[in-house]
């Protein structure tokens, strides 16, 4: 059963979620309700195991590509040119 409601619900759903469904159930059949509704929030399938992700990956950092900047000038010819800036 809890496999089935964990499929239609696309949730997952724990001992304790599905023990309060249960006495929720019972407790309206008693009452002589036909229908039951219940409002639960229950995590996603696997929200869990996002945890345990473990991704080890590339570690390192690129090399770094310095820009050709021989064609960049400043305009009012108030600064150097970009390339004595950046070479320095």
């Amino acid at each position: 059963m809890k496999n089935t409601l964990e499929k239609k619900a696309m949730s997952t759903i724990k001992d304790h979620h599905l023990n309060l469904m249960i006495n929720t159930w019972i407790e309206d059949i008693k009452e002589g309700y036909r229908e039951t509704n219940l409002t639960l929030n229950l995590p996603p399938i696997g929200l869990e195991k996002l945890s345990q992700i473990n991704d080890q990956g590339n570690q390192e950092l690129p090399s770094l590509i310095h820009p050709n900047l021989s064609g960049f000038a400043p305009t009012l010819g108030m600064l150097p040119p970009l390339d004595h800036i950046f070479n320095s």
